[in-house]
């Protein structure tokens, strides 16, 4: 908290935050494949790069998984874990998503956070956002030409509600009884 005082007047204790210890668990991700010194060695392609790329994707597929809904037990906790404090804001349709899920779910973020936020989701519920039409049969979002299908950047680059957002083949999709 904060308070006004006069130039010489006394201050009292405000209630700040309060530094502590804390503990940063690391989970380290491994890839243990087997493949003999022969092999590498006289072998007609070149394995240890085909392996290299291998274990390369498997570790991006598994970080990425591990980041959005990772457990915490021997892996990084994920985005989506029901410890995160994350709000979830049900769609109100069974296996749909509503304009007004979305305006709902950016107001419900505090002030604070809103200013820097970005939508984080799969790819088939960008599909359905841009599906989303008004009573006209006039679809609600037309991205301008400087949004890319891809998600990728070009002018101003793509949002939803003036916020960006950002694809994740890790998020869930739409689903019944999902929020």
């Amino acid at each position: 908290s904060t308070g006004w005082v006069a130039e010489r007047g006394s201050r009292i204790e405000t209630t700040a935050g309060k530094l502590r210890m804390e503990k940063i668990f690391a989970h380290e991700l491994y890839a243990n494949p087997y493949i003999t010194q022969k092999l590498l060695d006289d072998n007609a392609f070149d394995a240890e790069g085909w392996l290299n790329s291998r274990v390369t994707k498997m570790i991006a597929v598994a970080e990425g998984a591990a980041f959005v809904s990772g457990t915490g037990v021997n892996q990084p906790q994920g985005l989506i874990d029901a410890a995160s404090g994350l709000t979830a804001v049900a769609s109100g349709v069974s296996a749909d998503i509503a304009a007004d899920t979305l305006i709902d779910l950016y107001y419900q973020l505090p002030e604070y956070y809103a200013k820097a936020a970005t939508f984080l989701m799969h790819r088939k519920t960008v599909g359905a956002i841009r599906k989303l039409k008004d009573g006209d049969g006039q679809y609600l979002w037309q991205p301008g030409l400087g949004s890319t299908p891809s998600g990728g950047y070009a002018a101003a680059g793509p949002n939803i509600l003036g916020q960006p957002y950002r694809e994740a083949v890790d998020m869930p999709t739409i689903a019944a009884s999902k929020n």
